[in-house]
């Protein structure tokens, strides 16, 4: 009987065994499967992103590497934490990005994403007192201090000075012939080809803006280069040509 015993103890640890291996063989066998996992965050152009993933089975602890193909095709390898695994990409480029995780030999198919255009900087301005907009897009700013002319490009956040240094700036008007007319400092400047010329004293009661579009309705009536208009009742004599570019002509005004 103790033999018999033996025997049988030794048949049954022999079975065991066995069917341990084929278990390690079936699971070794199986496909592993791996998925993003909800929700997936946000992707930025130039900013870190961080893709949550699960592996299936939940036995499997072997690597994972996700690849991701969009302007062009880019490689991580996934981190384990916990039960989870991590992959961590930086898109060049924004776009949609087609994502797929290799694992156990088995390839998965994660889905895209769809990657944003990173944010610009703000532009940042110094006591803004007027803008104007310009046919192609552009902004015209006054800066009053420190006292600038600026062209402001909203589509790249260029930012070109016109006219530095100026002295208390405070409105600006574009008209239609492409002239620039800047007031401060009770002065009515006309800013053309970045240079910059003093006009007149605005002694209109107008606003600057309108002073200015005023003066160049005028210039474009009298088909003269020097636009200003003085006060109704105001007289200046004929030879009087303070602050007018050469070949100016003066007079009383309507």
């Amino acid at each position: 009987m103790p033999c018999l015993s033996l025997r049988m103890s030794r048949r049954v640890a022999l079975v065991l065994v066995l069917l341990g291996i084929v278990a390690r063989g079936a699971s070794a066998a199986a496909p592993v499967r791996v998925s993003l996992v909800r929700p997936v965050p946000p992707a930025v152009a130039g900013q870190a992103w961080i893709a949550k993933l699960a592996a299936r089975p939940r036995s499997f602890r072997g690597t994972v590497e996700v690849a991701a193909s969009g302007a062009r095709r880019l490689t991580a390898a996934a981190s384990r934490s916990g039960s989870s695994y991590r992959a961590r990409f930086v898109f060049p480029q924004p776009g949609r990005w087609t994502l797929t995780a290799r694992a156990g030999g088995s390839t998965s198919r994660l889905g895209s994403i769809q990657v944003r255009t990173a944010p610009r900087t703000p532009i940042v301005l110094s006591e803004p007192t007027s803008i104007d907009l310009e046919p192609g897009g552009t902004l015209l700013v006054v800066e009053n201090s420190p006292g600038r002319l600026l062209r402001v490009d909203p589509a790249t956040g260029t930012v070109l000075v016109l006219a530095p240094s100026l002295v208390r700036p405070y409105a600006v008007a574009r008209a239609p012939s492409g002239t620039i007319f800047l007031s401060g400092s009770n002065l009515l400047r006309r800013q053309q080809h970045h240079t910059g010329g003093l006009l007149a004293r605005p002694l209109s009661r107008k606003s600057p803006v309108s002073c200015a579009r005023s003066a160049e309705a005028t210039a474009h009536r009298r088909r003269t280069d020097c636009p200003f208009r003085l006060r109704r009742g105001r007289r200046r004599d004929a030879g009087d040509t303070t602050g007018c570019p050469p070949g100016c002509t003066t007079g009383t005004a309507a």
